[in-house]
């Protein structure tokens, strides 16, 4: 299990501009410079971690609790709800831009028949009028907001060469926009927790997807700023592949995976990942079903116990020791490790 850090070097900007044209070897380039500032240069890396001890897969929604799920008419929302409809008898409010067709109903019928209540609402998440109308909704039915899922997105694969301004426009919409109005219309300081659906492409930049990972790393950066100004729990997850539900259950995404040597999380598995991170307070986490041979392939896991980076890259920075206990995340597929990244403040 690894996660990123990020971390100020004080370096001169003559050997930043060097090591950023290629003129000069070292640790720093352009993959891994994170910013710019008075003080240094920050970097993102990968380090080795693992869930902290205490850490409990506690009920991650209260008893009756009411959660509001933005991109609930998709796989992930949908099967979110009736997890925690199973778990909390939780009432369950899904917001998605299609109309109510008679397979939204069934869903619907089916988180009730786990032991929950369930409403579908049509709006589109980047609509600040709409989006204040689910809410008036909500409050009137059941008087609360308890915690809030931001699941939408919408993919538009294709390279920038061949990309026009309305695909592009597409994907980053419910990622900023909808994050952004999310926020105008939620009172933070009275729910237990809100989650941001992000995705692993904020890390891996994957070709093609320019788009998507532009509106994935807005709403990490947003997430982190909400996070410094907010007592409630906000968690950011950066998803890797569900290949079995959601927007790429297809055999064309589960095979670019495999290529990668990365499986697919399954909703058992993804449940507990939310719980436990909520219950060990993390505050953002991006897990990846990789293959083990795939994690030394990345570098992922030349680390000492000490925590003290061991690549090439880590030139120039100082050991750090950590005294931080942990234990593993349980899984019944042994031979599946979890690449799990977390920034915390």
């Amino acid at each position: 299990v690894t996660g990123v850090q990020t971390c100020a070097l004080p370096i001169s900007k003559q050997h930043m501009i060097r090591s950023l044209a290629g003129d000069e070897d070292g640790w720093l380039s352009a993959e891994n410079l994170a910013s710019v500032r008075q003080e240094g240069v920050y970097i993102s890396d990968v380090e080795r971690m693992e869930w902290p001890v205490g850490d409990s897969a506690e009920l991650a929604l209260r008893e009756n609790g009411v959660v509001l799920i933005i991109g609930g008419a998709g796989g992930l929302g949908m099967e979110f709800a009736k997890r925690f409809a199973q778990q909390s008898r939780a009432r369950v409010a899904l917001v998605g831009r299609s109309p109510l067709t008679p397979e939204i109903k069934e869903r619907l019928r089916s988180i009730e028949q786990a032991g929950g209540q369930a409403i579908y609402c049509q709006a589109d998440v980047t609509n600040l009028d709409a989006m204040l109308a689910v809410k008036q909704t909500v409050m009137n039915r059941w008087g609360a907001i308890n915690a809030v899922i931001h699941a939408a997105m919408v993919l538009g694969d294709r390279t920038l060469l061949r990309m026009d301004e309305e695909t592009f426009q597409a994907s980053l919409a419910p990622k900023v926009q909808g994050t952004a109005v999310l926020n105008e219309i939620l009172t933070l300081d009275s729910l237990d927790w809100i989650v941001f659906f992000s995705s692993s492409i904020s890390f891996t930049a994957n070709a093609g997807q320019a788009n998507y990972m532009a509106g994935s790393a807005f709403q990490d950066a947003f997430g982190q700023h909400l996070q410094q100004f907010n007592e409630t729990k906000i968690l950011v997850i950066n998803w890797g592949l569900w290949g079995s539900i959601g927007a790429v259950a297809d055999d064309f995404h589960r095979q670019r995976a495999a290529a990668l040597g990365v499986g697919s999380i399954e909703p058992e598995e993804g449940f507990e990942i939310l719980q436990r991170a909520l219950g060990a307070n993390l505050r953002q986490i991006a897990p990846i079903r990789y293959l083990p041979e795939t994690l030394k392939q990345r570098d992922m896991l030349e680390r000492n116990p000490a925590g003290t980076l061991t690549n090439s890259r880590a030139k120039g920075l100082r050991s750090t020791e950590r005294d931080r206990k942990s234990t593993r995340l349980n899984s019944s597929h042994a031979n599946i490790s979890y690449a799990v990244f977390c920034l915390k403040k």
